[in-house]
């Protein structure tokens, strides 16, 4: 079966001309993209930082400890079982359901990957990997402009940012208004 409905058989550039072709269609959507998500080039780091000085801590030494402290597996086990089920896939194609149910096997080898990038600073490799999808945002797209981007991220890198998010979120009640 070939699927027509989510596929892009034409779109306008900037200035208006109409491509048809796989090849300025793909032309086009980089060029946009890049202009979208340009990384803003700073000339002087120092300037930056010495901004940063100026600006409220929120946490404390003892609340970055805290955050930043060793991920045990009970807190592993903990975020896979209260994430929603019955989501889109990433690149690696694993869903919630598959670790839970077969957590007593993967849920050490999970912990092991999260616990690896939090001692690294980062996500490394495939675990970083995404999908770009893009909803129109109108019944009709002419343009770049009338889509919406959004990521599918792997499992893994779901799992990792949601124990983040859990971490701060419980230190951002004492610093935001409930108001």
């Amino acid at each position: 079966m070939i699927r027509t409905q989510n596929t892009i058989w034409d779109i306008e550039d900037d200035s208006g001309v109409l491509h048809t072709s796989d090849s300025e269609i793909k032309k086009i959507a980089m060029e946009h993209f890049k202009t979208q998500f340009r990384s803003v080039e700073t000339k002087d780091t120092h300037c930056q930082l010495k901004v940063l000085e100026h600006l409220p801590n929120f946490f404390s030494e003892s609340d970055c400890e805290e955050i930043g402290k060793s991920v045990t597996i009970d807190e592993v086990k903990e975020t896979v079982f209260k994430m929603p089920k019955d989501k889109s896939l990433g690149p690696d194609g694993w869903t919630q359901e598959l670790f839970q149910y077969f957590f007593e096997i993967s849920g050490k080898d999970l912990h092991l990957a999260v616990e690896e990038s939090r001692v690294a600073g980062f996500i490394s490799g495939s675990l970083n990997a995404t999908f770009f999808i893009l909803i129109p945002k109108v019944n009709k797209p002419r343009n770049f402009h009338d889509f919406r981007p959004i990521v599918h991220c792997n499992f893994v890198y779901k799992v990792i940012s949601k124990i983040i998010a859990t971490r701060i979120k419980s230190k951002l009640a004492v610093c935001i208004s409930h108001e």
